[in-house]
């Protein structure tokens, strides 16, 4: 493909992200537009282009006033990533405040396409980031680890799409619930059980050191990743470093995530 048609694609690309245009006629009952597959639309979509159109998308948000609180990772087992078509887990942005754990927060189902639900830990940034870190460094520069509840909305309407479009689709970030921040240490989150119930029935968990080999391994991979991308991690941001067990489909419940010295997230979800 010339050079000429293959910019003017990605520049349509570009319009259609910054705009939250959608893949299918008209919205869902929620009022939210479905994802757009890009791969369908464009066959020549990369992974860079795919964090083009995500960075597109943060940028126009940003300029109507969302801020950016912090980052996700997603897709953080390797069979899963391979199978989309993808080299590497993949990254998003969080434009939205969290919602505290202490109070007790009830989450409407009516809000979203298809509402999951993912618990993680969570990350606050002690100080700017500017150079990719390693194992070593990356303790220093840690504030505090918190329990964490991510809320990912899976906004596609059809199983057609591939890893490109979930990047391009900032990886259907949206709400998370945030619990008590703690000084314990990186090292203690690997080694804690999490499990997320529903009304006494445990649906899903496992060991922090599940993801991606380690909490340690994944925060530095994806801080790493985020400034390869042009991403500014700053003091104060959270990062989310993935589901710990499978994702879970949301449906109406009263939830309790436990996370052994961590704390406790209990949270409801309604239509």
């Amino acid at each position: 493909m010339p050079k000429p048609i293959t910019f003017l694609l990605l520049s349509l690309c570009l319009l259609v992200a910054s705009g939250h245009a959608s893949d299918t006629v008209g919205t869902q009952n929620t009022g939210k537009k479905s994802g757009v597959i890009f791969s369908n639309k464009y066959k020549h979509m990369t992974v860079k282009k795919a964090y083009d159109l995500q960075k597109a998308f943060v940028k126009n948000s940003v300029a109507k006033g969302a801020d950016i609180v912090g980052f996700k990772a997603g897709v953080m087992v390797r069979a899963a990533y391979e199978q989309l078509g993808l080299a590497e887990p993949v990254t998003g942005v969080l434009m939205k405040a969290p919602l505290m754990a202490a109070s007790h927060p009830v989450v409407k189902l009516n809000e979203a396409i298809s509402l999951y639900l993912e618990p993680e830990f969570a990350y606050r940034i002690g100080q700017n980031i500017h150079q990719p870190v390693s194992e070593e460094s990356v303790v220093g520069v840690i504030a505090a680890v918190a329990p964490a509840i991510e809320l990912p909305d899976f906004t596609f309407t059809t199983k057609k799409f591939h890893g490109v479009d979930i990047i391009a689709n900032n990886v259907f970030a949206d709400q998370f619930i945030l619990g008590e921040w703690s000084a314990l240490s990186v090292a203690r989150a690997d080694q804690t059980t999490v499990s997320l119930s529903c009304n006494g029935e445990r649906l899903t968990g496992g060991q922090g050191s599940d993801v991606f080999g380690g909490q340690m391994k994944a925060l530095v991979w994806m801080i790493n990743h985020l400034l390869a991308q042009g991403y500014s991690v700053q003091e104060g941001q959270i990062l989310i470093t993935g589901s710990i067990g499978k994702r879970i489909p949301a449906s109406v419940c009263d939830y309790r995530a436990d996370y052994g010295e961590f704390g406790s997230i209990e949270f409801r979800v309604e239509n």
